[in-house]
């Protein structure tokens, strides 16, 4: 055993945060395999964690498998389920309206809200909450749609406030960056 990993004798559980931690861009942070096989070997949970919405755990995993870092899909969890969970707790303990969401986000946000029994809008008048997280792929009309969602009275949720993404060789733009226009 490593001098490394036997520091991890009195830990009992690990969160390993992904983006700009684990990896960075295509290249993972050597040694993190190896700690995941002694944390299962000894019986240890750890959980993978993200602020990156963009993706579901399945496609987290199948990202950390490329790396060579194998994972379950429930070892790993993103903040578009936090956020899909934490709003349908809203509605279910806080009287909030089961209503529509207008979304700029991909894939993993999209996603976590229909699996929390959130339809998605594209129409700003019907939206009861705006739901923003990254999205690679942003356009100007999911910007006005979202906009136009808020000031018709559509609750404003964000994923992730973070001004900047840790990209390989850049810091790319992070929701919270888009939140301050």
């Amino acid at each position: 055993m490593s001098r490394e990993l036997a520091g991890l004798r009195t830990v009992r559980g690990v969160l390993f945060d992904m983006d700009g931690v684990v990896y960075v861009g295509a290249r993972p942070l050597p040694g993190v395999q190896d700690a995941i096989d002694y944390l299962t070997a000894t019986g240890r949970v750890f959980l993978f964690v993200t602020n990156n919405a963009s993706k579901t755990p399945e496609q987290f995993a199948e990202r950390l498998a490329e790396l060579d870092i194998h994972v379950r899909p429930d070892q790993v969890l993103g903040n578009a389920e936090a956020t899909a969970c934490w709003l349908a707790r809203q509605v279910a303990d806080h009287g909030w309206p089961r209503g529509p969401a207008i979304v700029v986000g991909q894939d993993g946000l999209k996603l976590a809200l229909q699996k929390n029994e959130f339809e998605l809008t594209s129409n700003p008048q019907a939206a009861a909450y705006a739901v923003a997280g990254i999205n690679f792929k942003l356009t100007y009309e999911e910007l006005a749609n979202a906009t136009l969602a808020i000031r018709g009275g559509a609750r404003f949720i964000g994923t992730n406030s973070d001004a900047t993404f840790p990209a390989s060789e850049v810091r790319c733009q992070e929701p919270g960056a888009f939140w301050r226009f």
